[in-house]
């Protein structure tokens, strides 16, 4: 899967990378993939990373937000809202990447 996203971010057309794991929290694990890698390549490129605050995703997890960071990815913050009423799951994704940051909103 690695190498398939590597492909994907390197066409220039390409700026932000959603779902980066693919995860769904108690429903689908993790894409099998080095992120490591793929956010490396992203930062050289420039394309964004998700962060996706829906609750039953928060992918990029936290471990990976900090991993982005230090990287120098830019980062997305997205409430994976279909519908106006979703928009409120902003507040999630905010709260997390406010904790890798060393913010307050934990």
């Amino acid at each position: 899967m690695t190498a398939r996203i590597l492909r994907a971010i390197e066409n220039p057309y390409v700026r932000i990378l959603g779902h980066p794991t693919g995860r769904l929290l108690l429903r689908r694990e993790p894409f099998a993939l080095d992120l490591g890698v793929v956010l490396r390549r992203a930062a050289e490129l420039g394309v964004a990373v998700e962060h996706n605050a829906a609750p039953e995703r928060l992918d990029l997890n936290d471990r990976d937000l900090r991993l982005s960071k230090e990287l120098g990815c830019k980062i997305v913050i997205n409430s994976d809202s279909h519908d106006a009423r979703n928009l409120g799951k902003m507040e999630y994704g905010c709260a997390s990447f406010a904790c890798v940051l060393g913010r307050r909103m934990c």
